[in-house]
């Protein structure tokens, strides 16, 4: 590393959430190539994405600070068509400001609450304007002298105009003397405006200026699930009734279900009042989108850091991945696979073959393989030596095939000497269980196959914010190795210390983030610990007669009358809220005879960001079926007793639609005890 830096990369690389980058995010945010801007509707939006999908930068990215950036050379005229403001209340003051805490009250106070808050951004805005690069100095002047006319400044008890550009001085006083309000509400309320109208009279204050007379004003009010139910009400109320090109819009965490109700008989209703955006699945698209958008989020933060630039992207402008002008050139095959090409080197991955040598040259786990095999064979007249290959992914293999009882010892060894198309099938759908089975009878070593760009996305799942978090662990690493790199050009990192990383943030997710989600978090680390259990389990399995099971279907179909089979409203929410907080992946079935047999449209996969913490596969492969039943014993986090069968059961599991029935090793009950 470079002697003149001021800070180790890995202290650089430490901000993973946007609002630690500030609001002007011009060349730092990375434009998906899917990207449509918001200021393009003309309608309300509902704004929604999983964790970590980059909702809120996406929002900023449309707002005044990044439009009218200090980086920009220069701001064109239809920069000022139309123009985003965003908002993230405080949550504790809108619990605050809720009608149980205030009674009727809520309404005036959550109003002036919103309404100072939205015209200090106003002023703010004009601030940035002047201080941006627009050219011409009449419209600056202009801006400078607007003037707040004494009607619109009374209602905050201020009796002198002032320019809008100096207004936060005073607004600054008055929302602290609403703050203080606040905590001892025994008082009349300081302040009493309606903030749709205010808002709209300040914007057509700055309407006056011939070049904001046609402006569309987009208001976003980020993390919508923590307004309150009459506060959510009161901010639908405004969407249906646009009015005076001011365009209220909202964010919030995907599968949350904020109400529709408005103040009267009506409802909002999607299409007609809002269009909805999903970051998911109208951003970032696919999951090669999403490798796109990392590898230029790790060379963008690369060339920041070393104020340096890949040769192939010498002729590109420095911030030109904020740019809409760049997403054709972007989307072109010579560009992402250069792109791509450098971040593989960064972070090389090994391919099954080379992680089965890893395991084959490891003394303790290959005696394991060699072990297995010698437990296979004492009733057989074959050796160890006749199962075993100079090829480790047929050894490792024959381990675990010779564990399966319906499998004849003969035939495998026929089918292995062959190299048969048979043989071939099963060590495709079987080798990466075998693998992991082996790996995980040390708790101690870890698996290379975590490691790798590819697996770093896979582990991701469309979470930025893990991604980011994989690749700043995996340089620490690096650096706590003494492991030297002069430049950008030269770092690359051992797959086994990105594997090692992998765990540290698969690790750090289970035990330390779930908790904090929301106010179950301690009972959705429960469930996710016990769906963690199950999977593993069977990828404990030593025949992996259905390897790299990690998702799971629920059985609605009822063949019961048990009572715990009727009752599904319990779990059911925990289940949004799994899904709400990522800890739960959910996606359509597709297999039209599940649907029928199932009665579900839905399967769920543990995220696999937890995939390295619970030695599972991060890849979508099989999953298990569980009644009603077994999901509300899953899911009753106060009733050890009743999961402890399904343990027991899943431990024993038989499949009636697989061939291939197993023997079961003692070490497999070893597992549960250390639970």
């Amino acid at each position: 590393m470079k002697k003149n830096m001021k800070m180790p990369l890995s202290t650089f690389l430490t901000q993973n959430r946007i609002e630690e980058k500030g609001d002007d995010l011009w060349g730092i945010y990375v434009l998906p190539i899917n990207y449509k801007s918001l200021l393009h509707y003309k309608k309300s939006n509902h704004i929604r994405g999983g964790r970590g999908s980059g909702k809120t930068a996406f929002l900023k990215y449309h707002c005044y600070p990044t439009l009218f950036s200090k980086k920009k050379k220069r701001i064109d005229q239809d920069i000022l068509e139309n123009i985003g403001i965003y908002f993230k209340p405080d949550s504790r003051l809108l619990s605050d400001m809720s009608e149980c805490s205030l009674d009727k009250a809520w309404r005036p106070v959550i109003n002036a609450y919103i309404g100072l808050s939205i015209i200090s951004e106003l002023s703010n805005f004009l601030i940035t304007f002047l201080d941006s690069s627009y050219e011409n100095s009449d419209v600056k002047k202009q801006v400078q002298n607007l003037i707040v006319p004494l009607y619109l400044l009374k209602p905050f008890n201020i009796n002198e105009k002032i320019n809008f550009v100096e207004i936060n001085e005073h607004l600054r006083e008055v929302r602290v003397l609403l703050n203080n309000w606040l905590s001892y509400t025994d008082s009349s309320i300081p302040y009493i405006i309606d903030a749709k109208t205010m808002i709209s009279e300040y914007i057509d204050l700055i309407r006056q200026i011939e070049v904001f007379k046609n402006t569309t004003f987009f208001v976003f009010l980020d993390e919508f699930e923590n307004f309150s139910y009459e506060q959510q009400v009161l901010i639908n109320t405004w969407m249906k009734n646009v009015e005076n090109g001011i365009i209220y819009n909202v964010t919030y965490k995907k599968h949350y279900e904020p109400t529709y109700d408005l103040f009267g008989d009506e409802k909002l209703q999607e299409r007609n009042d809002y269009r909805v955006i999903d970051i998911d699945k109208d951003v970032i698209v696919n999951e090669n989108n999403f490798k796109l958008l990392c590898c230029e989020i790790i060379i963008n933060s690369l060339q920041f850091y070393y104020n340096n630039k890949y040769e192939f992207l010498e002729k590109f402008d420095v911030n030109y991945l904020s740019s809409e002008n760049y997403l054709n050139l972007r989307k072109e095959k010579v560009y992402q696979e250069n792109i791509i090409s450098v971040v593989e080197k960064i972070l090389p991955l090994y391919d099954l073959k080379r992680v089965a040598q890893c395991l084959m040259e490891d003394n303790g786990l290959s005696n394991k393989v060699k072990k297995s095999i010698e437990n296979s064979l004492k009733s057989s007249n074959k050796k160890v030596s006749d199962f075993f290959s100079e090829n480790h992914t047929d050894t490792i293999l024959n381990a675990i095939l010779l564990n399966r009882e319906t499998l004849n010892i003969d035939e495998i060894y026929d089918h292995f000497k062959g190299n048969t198309e048979k043989y071939k099938h099963w060590k495709n759908i079987n080798l990466l269980g075998a693998i992991l089975f082996f790996y995980n009878k040390y708790t101690y070593k870890i698996c290379p196959y975590y490691g790798g760009l590819d697996r770093f996305v896979k582990q991701s799942c469309n979470n930025v914010r893990h991604f980011i978090e994989l690749f700043h662990k995996s340089i620490i690493e690096l650096e706590n190795n003494d492991i030297s790199f002069s430049s950008m050009k030269n770092i690359s990192i051992p797959v086994e210390l990105q594997a090692s990383a992998a765990k540290n943030v698969s690790t750090y997710e289970f035990d330390r983030k779930i908790s904090s989600s929301g106010n179950k978090g301690f009972s959705l680390k429960t469930i996710a610990g016990r769906l963690g259990q199950l999977f593993q389990i069977r990828q404990n399995d030593p025949a992996q007669s259905i390897a790299e099971v990690n998702e799971f279907s629920i059985q609605y179909k009822q063949t019961s009358k048990d009572p715990k089979e009727q009752s599904r409203t319990e779990f059911e929410s925990l289940l949004k809220e799994l899904n709400m907080w990522s800890i739960l992946v959910e996606k359509d079935i597709t297999k039209v005879e599940d649907k029928t047999e199932q009665g579900s449209l839905k399967e769920y996969r543990l995220h696999p960001i937890f995939s390295s913490y619970f030695g599972i596969s991060p890849r979508q492969k099989r999953k298990i079926v569980f009644s009603i039943r077994d999901i509300k014993s899953i899911f009753d986090t106060q009733n050890e007793l009743e999961f402890e069968k399904i343990k027991k059961r899943i431990l024993n599991y038989d499949d009636k639609n697989d061939n291939n029935s197993h023997k079961k090793e003692k070490t497999l009950l070893d597992l549960l005890n250390e639970y």
